[in-house]
């Protein structure tokens, strides 16, 4: 049987996206580079940087992290396990309880949250604002 994303077996994050969500090349490219093997801290800096870096870039990050947060593939949660290493547990008693599908969809609102707020304090225009003046 083919390794498509099915959540019993391993897939490196280095493995090409064959799931079936197009277009979520970007936010997988925004999992690898800013979440996979960091810790919230250290995202939130990586983020910071190259919102100074690189504004454009990051405007066009913000934007795809936005629209996957607010309209989630339904493989969300197999993509952010494969390609940012990201598993959501709790403690119960010594033990570590997967969290919901659900928290997963919070845990990346929560990201956008907070990188919508560094990005507006680097200067970065609010994108509600940019599309609006776009006409969109």
């Amino acid at each position: 049987m083919p390794r498509k994303n099915r959540p019993d077996v391993y897939m490196s994050p280095g493995d090409p996206y064959t799931g079936p969500s197009p277009g979520v090349e970007p936010f997988i490219s925004w999992l690898r580079g800013t979440v996979f093997d960091t810790s919230d801290d250290e995202a939130l800096r990586s983020w910071a940087a190259m919102v100074v870096r690189s504004p454009e870039q990051a405007a066009e990050e913000l934007q795809c992290i936005r629209e996957i947060a607010d309209s989630p593939p339904p493989d969300l949660v197999l993509i952010m396990k494969q390609y940012g290493s990201v598993y959501l547990y709790e403690r119960k008693k010594h033990r570590r309880i997967p969290r919901p599908d659900s928290a997963y969809r919070t845990w990346l609102q929560n990201r956008v949250q907070q990188f919508s707020e560094i990005a507006e304090e680097h200067g970065l225009p609010n994108l509600t604002s940019m599309e609006r003046e776009a006409g969109n």
